[in-house]
């Protein structure tokens, strides 16, 4: 039986959960949270590490906030991908909301900010070349530099990171303290 029908899509799970807008990028956005937990960012791409649609669903049901996360990463999609805007929007708001608000306020309008200031340096990566897709992990990984660098308070001449060559350095980790405010 469905034998022909077209497999059933994580946008498609999240729709039968009565939510109907932006529910392809909810599903992608939980699936970069699933990775992130898990541990499995930097092999995102391996077989073994694909994302079934009942992980999809049970991350929705434990993530239900996801969709103000979407909702509040969709006016960027012409700076990147929405779901994983929303995906970094989300973990940094669970653990500072004020944080996560400053990131999202300057990537949306960076005027009055200082060009070291972390995001602004987050959004000049986002801006540079912007008609070439971005590598998500590299996204993801600037993006955990700019919020812990901003969260210490730091400027920043450059926003780098080198995953490759002769000194490749870790994939970032996000450490801002965790204050749970969504």
């Amino acid at each position: 039986m469905d034998t022909l029908r077209k497999p059933r899509s994580g946008g498609d799970v999240i729709a039968l959960a009565g939510i109907t807008r932006h529910r392809n990028q909810i599903s992608e956005a939980l699936k970069w949270l699933l990775r992130w937990q898990s541990g499995k960012l930097e092999e995102f791409k391996a077989p073994k590490n694909r994302i079934e649609n009942s992980d999809v669903e049970a991350a929705f049901a434990e993530n239900p906030a996801m969709v103000r996360a979407v909702e509040r990463a969709m006016p960027l999609r012409s700076l990147g991908t929405p779901s994983i805007i929303a995906f970094l929007y989300f973990v940094i708001v669970n653990r500072n909301s004020e944080l996560a608000e400053r990131m999202m306020a300057t990537l949306e309008d960076p005027a009055g900010i200082g060009v070291n200031d972390p995001f602004f340096r987050l959004r000049t990566y986002f801006t540079a070349d912007h008609h070439k897709r971005k590598e998500p992990l590299m996204t993801i990984a600037l993006a955990f530099k700019a919020a812990n660098a901003a969260h210490e308070g730091r400027k920043l001449q450059a926003l780098a990171w080198r995953s490759q060559g002769k000194s490749p350095e870790e994939f970032p980790r996000l450490q801002i303290t965790s204050r749970k405010t969504v």
